[in-house]
């Protein structure tokens, strides 16, 4: 206000701070209304002059320093894959500091990135990951970047960045699939600091290992780095009762399946050496965490359904009611034990959070009939896993694959559906879409039927062509999967590679018009994406069934070539096609 005129800085004050009517303070001032606006206006243009500069010279002041990205974010510089076994892969990611960081991430994702990674890859790739890249390029959008940002309970989440203009969007996804679209489109990979320290490989003095120790311990399976006896675990446990590495290696070392030392198990000496640091905890902060975890340690080696793992579990519920890991144990102790209606209620005191990620294991397959269970975790999983979960630990441990089908209550009603339908389509857009394949006649698939297997090893899912004819399509290696998951979505508390790539389609506004099977070759079935952006259309070479995955999930019309159908229909003693219904008669037994 001290800069302002005088005149100006009257009608100002009289107006703004007493709450004078403009008609008012001219008759105060005995000026013409007109001047006390004109008045006014000069004051709000000074003022706000006044105010931008004030406003910048704050933040240039409270700028974040140079090394703030850095202590937030961690720029990875080299990515490495390492095969564990069968179904597990693990990641190497070394910063620009030479800080190596591991996930692990599935072998079908692993073996996707290897390639890109080696330099092999295929000079004209139509995997689902390139796909997207080659459709975000082809309308001028780019992924910006990637950050795997969170890790809870040992489960890791990350976000895609993708640029369309000037706009920005952020994708939630897998950091396996996060890392497949930056490792292809060249963009950059960041780490989000907590869960870098959470993940880096260090040496036993606590320091970040060298990338040659850190990809010497991966390749052999030996991160987090194996304490050498059961003591440095204790005393790690002692100093930090959060120490992932510690209690990681306090797992390794109680397994059954997982030959490392030091072994506890049948070893009498190593198990009184926890019981008397258990003992030792008594009456300080620790008492609860170490009763916990010799809860644990006893779930492991005698079973959840042991009388020391349930009094050790309840001894360290009754401490620490609100720690959600073992309260967690002590309800898929309860479970194992055939105790309902405890393992119930001590759910019920998890924060629903906790839960969410974590519902698909098979703590609680003895609940699954339990009135309360779905209000509680949801429907139960299909497919029992053949694992349970120690949240303490936070490493899914093998056991049993369960006896039996789970017994579930049955409703009256409509019978299981064998398929879904498709979004139909106009014969006018089928012409229209046609255009992009001119030496091709499309039919307009209105049905898909879930995977199944046939005789041998080989799975086959039904289309139906044209309203009342089906068609076989085999299916090979990871295919079933893609086509069973595509069908239910919500059954997954992350979204699965079609899912993503579905949402960064929408989120870069581009429209997937429609997906065409082309024709069968030696590698399996050419198809391509139809997809339009900024009133052009382009077509997009796939492979098939990832492809059908993703235009299910964004509800998008899938059409077949005359050609190709004529292949691949199921065909009764007539020689004429069957519908979807006799076909599944006539081939899924």
């Amino acid at each position: 206000m001290k800069s302002l005129p005088d005149a100006s800085r009257e009608a100002a004050t009289l107006y703004y701070i007493n709450g004078y009517s403009q008609k008012d303070i001219s008759t105060f001032t005995n000026r013409p209304l007109g001047t006390i606006k004109r008045r006014l206006h000069d004051a709000r243009k000074q003022l706000r002059k006044e105010l931008v500069t004030m406003v910048e010279t704050e933040l240039k002041s409270s700028r974040p320093e140079r090394e703030f990205t850095d202590r937030v974010l961690r720029k990875i510089s080299q990515v490495r894959v390492y095969a564990r076994d069968q179904t597990v892969q693990d990641v190497l990611l070394t910063d620009s500091q030479e800080r190596s960081f591991v996930i692990c991430i599935g072998t079908f994702e692993g073996d996707a990135i290897a390639p890109w990674l080696s330099g092999k890859a295929p000079s004209k790739p139509t995997d689902l990951h390139s796909a997207l890249i080659a459709t975000l390029g082809r309308f001028g959008r780019q992924i910006e970047g990637v950050v795997v940002g969170e890790l809870k309970k040992s489960t890791f989440y990350a976000t895609i960045k993708i640029r369309s203009g000037k706009a920005i969007t952020e994708i939630d996804s897998r950091p396996s699939d996060a890392i497949n679209f930056a490792v292809r489109a060249g963009a950059s990979i960041l780490v989000d600091k907590d869960v870098a320290e959470q993940c880096l490989i260090r040496r036993k003095d606590g320091k970040p290992a060298a990338p040659r120790t850190a990809r010497q311990r991966v390749k052999l399976g030996r991160w987090p780095a194996p304490f050498t006896t059961l003591s440095e675990v204790l005393r790690a446990l002692q100093k930090d009762p959060e120490n992932a590495t510690a209690r990681s290696n306090l797992h390794r070392a109680t397994s059954k399946f997982l030959p490392n030392p030091p072994r506890i198990a049948g070893d009498s000496r190593k198990m009184e050496q926890l019981k008397s640091w258990v003992e030792r905890a008594k009456g300080t902060k620790l008492e609860g965490v170490a009763i916990g975890l010799l809860g644990a340690v006893y779930a492991h080696w005698r079973g959840p359904r042991s009388p020391q793992a349930l009094d050790c579990l309840e001894a360290a519920h009754r401490l620490l009611p609100a720690d959600n890991r073992i309260a967690w144990d002590l309800a898929t102790s309860y479970s194992f034990a055939g105790r309902s209606t405890d393992a119930i209620r001590t759910l019920e005191e998890i924060d629903p959070k906790f839960l969410q990620p974590h519902r698909h294991h098979s703590n609680f397959r003895k609940l699954w009939a339990h009135p309360r269970y779905s209000r509680i975790l949801g429907r139960p999983p299909r497919d029992p896993q053949g694992t349970f979960l120690c949240a303490q630990f936070g490493f899914p441990v093998l056991v049993g694959k369960p006896k039996g089908k789970p017994s579930r209550k049955r409703t009256a009603g409509k019978p299981a559906k064998l398929s879904i339908q498709l979004p139909r389509t106009s014969t006018a857009r089928i012409r229209g879409l046609a255009r992009a394949f001119p030496s091709h006649e499309l039919l307009p698939v209105t049905s898909l039927a879930k995977p199944r297997p046939q005789e041998g090893a080989n799975v086959v899912t039904f289309l139906e062509v044209n309203k009342n004819h089906a068609a076989a399509m085999p299916l090979r290696k990871m295919e079933p999967h893609f086509i069973d998951y595509a069908l239910r979505p919500a059954a997954f508390w992350r979204p699965l590679t079609h899912t993503t790539v579905s949402n960064i389609l929408r989120a870069a506004d581009i429209k997937l018009e429609a997906l065409a099977l082309l024709e069968r070759t030696r590698s399996g079935i050419d198809a391509a994406f139809v997809v339009s952006a900024d009133g052009e259309q382009a077509v997009i070479p796939v492979d098939a069934v990832p492809g059908i995955a993703v235009a299910v999930v964004s509800k998008s019309p899938i059409l077949i070539t005359e050609t190709l159908a004529e292949k691949l229909y199921v065909r009764g003693k007539s020689g004429r096609p069957l519908t979807l219904r006799g076909a599944m008669r006539k081939l899924g037994k």
